[in-house]
Order: structure tokens, then C-alpha cells, then sequence
């Protein structure tokens, strides 16, 4: 069908608008969602309607999905909703006209309502961003009326829809007619959201509120943090989103915003305050070093995560986190050895670009603190930084101290092999793991170095010396 061609109230839409059967309160549930399917299918096969027509169809469908919701009364107002949105394709302007005319400032509309716009927002995004700053702005006004838990998950769920639509509209500016407000103007408008959201929805202690909030985070952190005055007033929040690290939020969701605030810090080579490094540095930490709470379901996700995070940290404040790595190290704790040798093998293999000269003698000064720790977890976490640095093109680093550590761990598991107990099975299975990791350093080394490869190890060691 042609755009712009009016349609008159076809037989479909008079039957339905005639007769009292989508008002009826006594009819089922059922039907009326079958009803407003029917409506949805229709509407998109004939294109553009009569006004009149659409007029009564929004009227009808705007006050069922604002009625009184209960358990059925939210599948109801869900498909009064979808009409509504499929009716805004062709017919934007006498939907948003409805939509806009229950939005108030400083009065709670149905959530319905916002749940439309968001609908709305994503399938009409050109048409929507003239509406867009007044939206946010209404919304804004409403943050300390929505007690509800289930409304604040609703605005919350909007405000993702909102920010990826603005996110898609900056990305394609040349398509648009409507003139709007700039990016910077968007984020304007987003901070005092950001801030509220922050401050007083993650302290919530319903946890699909706190998920509703710390989800919203990650869209509308991809409009502020380009702004350079915005960018430094989110780093005043990063402590209340670490303190969630002691609740009952997945880590992963919390590591996955800061890790957002933390490269962006590097990529506008604007550092997070360094009054924040210890909590942040420590908050990341432990849980590398410790199991993570049973409740937890993502904690593999989330350690791979937290390695980014010391990634961007590393490249920001080198100096002032081997300082931290090296105050861990003098603890005797194996677990913490080990997990914070692990992190400074990450930092070795960073790529795009790579660590710089710097980083990495003051994370080799770090590794030489422990090369006397005899237990078998801490040796493979040695031989493994020291494969990486080799890995990584960092071949003269370890020449002397690395070569010499390797040799001494390949003659020590060697001659503990082969002197071993029959009633040490534990042990001996410790260093035959210490043995392996030794023998696939020895490889590494011998392979990244040009004309080493089919060189035999003891020719290799005489090369390094």
C-alpha cells in the first residue's frame, strides 16, 4: 500500500469499534487479547486509516491499558499497548498526542503508559526524538513518586529503550528531518537520572529494582561519559556502586558497569580520582582471590570482567597498582599470591596496544618478591608470567632472572619425580603440574625467539646469558 493513502474505517474496524465488545468489562481475558491481536494484524496489512477510525481505536486501547491492573488486567493492558504501538507507524502523531496528554510533570502516570512510549520510542525512532528531551524531563519529575517496585523496574526499563534509541539516532543523523537536541543536550537531560538512579533506586532492597537500575546503567553511561564535564561527575558515584559489591546484586552486573567507566577513563586519558584507587583496587581484588558467594552465577564471567577492569587500571595507574600487587604479595596466603600473580599475567598479555616498558619492569619487580615460594600454585603462576612476558615480545625481560627460575623449577620438579614416595600421590601429582607448566614455558621461550626453535634448551640458556 502506498504511504500517505487514507483508508476509511474498513468492516474489520467497524465491527469492532460498533460494537461494545472490546469495552465490555465482563468479557474474557482471552477474547480481548484475541480481539486486539486481530486488531494488530489488520492494522499492518491496510496501511493508513481514517482519522476518525484511529482516533476511537486509540481512545479505546489507551484507557484499557490504563485501567485498574491486576494479574489478567496486565495481559490486557500488554495487547492495548501492542495496538497502540502498531498503529504508530502510520498514525505517530495521534498516538504520541494520547501518550503525551498522560504524561504530566509531577504526576505518576499508569505504567502502561511508559511502557508504550518505550514501544513506541524503538519502532518510531526519528518521529519519537522531537519528544525525546520532554520525555526524559516528565520522567525525571516523577522518580520520587514511583514507591512501587514494579514502577520503578517499568522506568527503569524504559530509560534502556530511551538511551538505545538516541544512541541509534546519533549514529544515523543523516537520515533524520526532525531537528533535536545534540548529543551533550541528551546527556544533560540523562545525568539527574543517572544521579537519582545511583543514590537512591540501588539501595533498594527489592533485587529486581536493584537489576532494573544497574541494567539501565550501561546505556545511559554510553551517552555520559563522552562528555567530559558529565564524565567526571559519574566518578563521584563509583564508590556507591562498589559498595553493592556486599549485597545481594550479581557481582557481574556491578563489574560490568565499572569496567565501562574504567576504559572509557583510558580512552579520554581522564584517570578516575586517585583518592578512589585503594576501595576500588581492594573491592576488585578480593574476589579474585577468594570464592565467590554460592548465590553468585556468574562469577566466571565476572573475574574475566574484573581482569579488564585492572587492564584499564593498569594502563592509568601503573605505578600506583604493582604498589598495591606487591603489598598483596608480602601476604603469605596462597590464594592471594596466586590470584594476584594471575591478574599481572593479565596485565603482561595486554594488547591494542601493549603495556608500556614501564608497566611491565614494575610488574617483573613485583614477581621477583615471590620467586622464593615453594608452593606448587604459586611456582605454575611464576613459569606462566614468565611465558607470557616471552609470549608477549617481552624476551629481554626475563633474560637472567626468568631463564634462571625456569631451569631451577624444571631441575627441581625433575629430580622430585623421580625421587618420589609411593605414599605422596598428592604431591607428586602437584609436581607433575609443575613440571608440565615448566616444560610448556620452556617451549614458549624457545619458540618466540627467531632461530630458537629446533635450538635445544641448554644452547637456549647460553644464548640468554
Amino acid at each position: 500500500m502506498g504511504k500517505g493513502v487514507k483508508f476509511p474505517c474498513p468492516l474489520w474496524a467497524s465491527h469492532y469499534l460498533k460494537s461494545p465488545c472490546v469495552q465490555q468489562p465482563e468479557i474474557s481475558t482471552q477474547r480481548k487479547v484475541n480481539i486486539y491481536s486481530i486488531l494488530q494484524e489488520i492494522i499492518q496489512q491496510e496501511g493508513e486509516l481514517e482519522e476518525r477510525c484511529v482516533q476511537r481505536l486509540v481512545a479505546i486501547a489507551s484507557k484499557e491499558m490504563r485501567g485498574m491492573l491486576e494479574m489478567e488486567g496486565d495481559v490486557r493492558a500488554e495487547a492495548a499497548s501492542d495496538t497502540l504501538a502498531a498503529l504508530s507507524r502510520n498514525h505517530f502523531s495521534l498516538v504520541m498526542y494520547e501518550l503525551q496528554h498522560h504524561l504530566k510533570p509531577l504526576s505518576l502516570t499508569e505504567e502502561f503508559v511508559i511502557v508504550t512510549l518505550a514501544k513506541l520510542a524503538n519502532g518510531n525512532v526519528f518521529e519519537f526524538m522531537p519528544y525525546m528531551g520532554i520525555t526524559l524531563a516528565t520522567m525525571f519529575t516523577m522518580l520520587r513518586l514511583a514507591n512501587e517496585a514494579k514502577m520503578r523496574q517499568v522506568i527503569c526499563g524504559a530509560m534502556e529503550t530511551f538511551c538505545e534509541t538516541v544512541q541509534f539516532y546519533l549514529r544515523h543523523l543523516e537520515d533524520s528531518v526532525y531537528p533535536v537536541m545534540t548529543e551533550d543536550q541528551f546527556a544533560v537531560k540523562l545525568f539527574p537520572m543517572y544521579r537519582y538512579f545511583v543514590t537512591v533506586w540501588l539501595r533498594n532492597n527489592n533485587p529486581e529494582v536493584k537489576l532494573g537500575v544497574i541494567k539501565s546503567l550501561k546505556p545511559m553511561l554510553n551517552l555520559l561519559l563522552p562528555n567530559d564535564d558529565l564524565r567526571e561527575q559519574v566518578y563521584d558515584y563509583i564508590p556507591l556502586l562498589l559498595a553493592e559489591y556486599q549485597g545481594s546484586l550479581e557481582a557481574l552486573f556491578i563489574t560490568q558497569v565499572l569496567r565501562q567507566i574504567l576504559e572509557m577513563s583510558v580512552i579520554t586519558n581522564s584517570p578516575v580520582p586517585q583518592m578512589q584507587l585503594h576501595t576500588i583496587f581492594t573491592e576488585l581484588h578480593v574476589q579474585v582471590c577468594s570464592r565467590a558467594p554460592a548465590q553468585q552465577q556468574y562469577s566466571s564471567q565476572n573475574l574475566t570482567e574484573i581482569v579488564h577492569c585492572f587492564i584499564a587500571l593498569a594502563r592509568s595507574y601503573p605505578k600506583e597498582l604493582m604498589k598495591f600487587f606487591l603489598s598483596q604479595m608480602e601476604m603469605s596466603k596462597e590464594a592471594v599470591r596466586v590470584g594476584t600473580l594471575a591478574l599481572i599475567r593479565a596485565v603482561v598479555s595486554a594488547d591494542e596496544p601493549r603495556m608500556s616498558i614501564r608497566t611491565i619492569y614494575l610488574a617483573i619487580r613485583v614477581v621477583k618478591n615471590t620467586l622464593s615460594d615453594t608452593r606448587s600454585k604459586v611456582r605454575m603462576a611464576i613459569l606462566r608470567i614468565i611465558g607470557q612476558l616471552a609470549l608477549s615480545g617481552f624476551q629481554d625481560r626475563i633474560k637472567g632472572w626468568g631463564l634462571k627460575y625456569v631451569s631451577v623449577q624444571l631441575t627441581l620438579s625433575t629430580y622430585k619425580l623421580t625421587n618420589r614416595r609411593d605414599n605422596f600421590y598428592q604431591r607428586d601429582l602437584e609436581e607433575k603440574m609443575v613440571h608440565k607448566v615448566t616444560m610448556d614455558t620452556v617451549r614458549i621461550i624457545t619458540s618466540s625467539v627467531s632461530g630458537m626453535t629446533n635450538v635445544s634448551w641448554p644452547t637456549g640458556l647460553a644464548y640468554w646469558g
